[in-house]
């Protein structure tokens, strides 16, 4: 008996939905045998007004993946569908115009059909900036730019700054050349002539890279580094590795 009463309970708690879905297929089957402007209104208008007295509205927008992307943007590009029917949201309408961030690598929006969205971002990570002497330009992985920064912005202060013309696209084959973990040691980077390249460390030493056998240069500076105490580090300008077997010092003047 008590399964039974259950039972029905079910059945009066779906069959509302049901109705509404079956509702709603008849409506949408009769504007595609005769559709036109107006009666796309008046379909809009009952699906509005039954989504209305079944609590089928959007109410709720939960977004994910965000780390520079400011989430008011986001929410501002949704406020014009909030308490709409979930099922008149234009999911991949607002999914264009969130991708027009040029922080958006990917994005994917998804409804429960209810009264939620779901919003999964998938940011480009900043890779480095490209520094004009006017301009930081901040840009990614995949070498888009992301936005211009300014000159004393912590939030990316840890990020290579790179100079020389064409120097963004041939900083990922750069960094690629670096030995693990290298990388946290450079400050800025110089293409120079498109060919070759300066690396000016955090230490303020200056390094000077072969065009080719980046990565074996920078081993030879790791192995002659460890044989310099602190004090000695600080007195030296520059370290020119371009010639395969000879590594050439050059000290700073000292001012009397």
């Amino acid at each position: 008996m008590k399964k039974n009463i259950l039972n029905r309970r079910r059945k009066k708690i779906y069959f509302p939905t049901i109705l509404i879905l079956l509702f709603f297929l008849i409506i949408v089957i009769y504007i595609l045998l005769f559709y036109d402007q107006k009666i796309f209104k008046q379909f809009n208008s009952i699906i509005e007004n039954y989504s209305d007295k079944y609590q089928y509205s959007l109410s709720v927008v939960n977004i994910n993946g965000l780390n520079n992307i400011n989430e008011d943007e986001i929410l501002n590009l949704i406020k014009p569908y909030k308490d709409s029917s979930i099922f008149l949201i234009p999911i991949k309408k607002i999914a264009k115009k969130i991708s027009q961030n040029n922080w958006v690598k990917s994005i994917n929006i998804q409804s429960n059909y209810k009264d939620t969205i779901e919003i999964n971002i998938d940011e480009s990570k900043p890779i480095g900036i490209y520094t004009t002497g006017i301009q930081n330009i901040l840009f990614s992985d995949d070498l888009k730019i992301l936005e211009n920064i300014a000159n004393n912005e912590k939030r990316f202060s840890a990020l290579i700054k790179f100079e020389g013309k064409n120097s963004i696209h041939e900083s990922i084959k750069l960094i690629d050349s670096f030995p693990d973990d290298f990388q946290q040691y450079v400050d800025k980077a110089f293409l120079i002539n498109q060919r070759r390249w300066d690396l000016e460390l955090k230490n303020s030493i200056l390094l000077k890279l072969p065009e080719n056998n980046i990565k074996e240069a920078l081993e030879n500076y790791k192995k002659i580094y460890i044989n310099f105490s602190n004090e000695e580090l600080i007195e030296i300008e520059s370290i020119d590795l371009r010639m395969k077997q000879k590594i050439i010092l050059k000290y700073k003047e000292i001012i009397k």
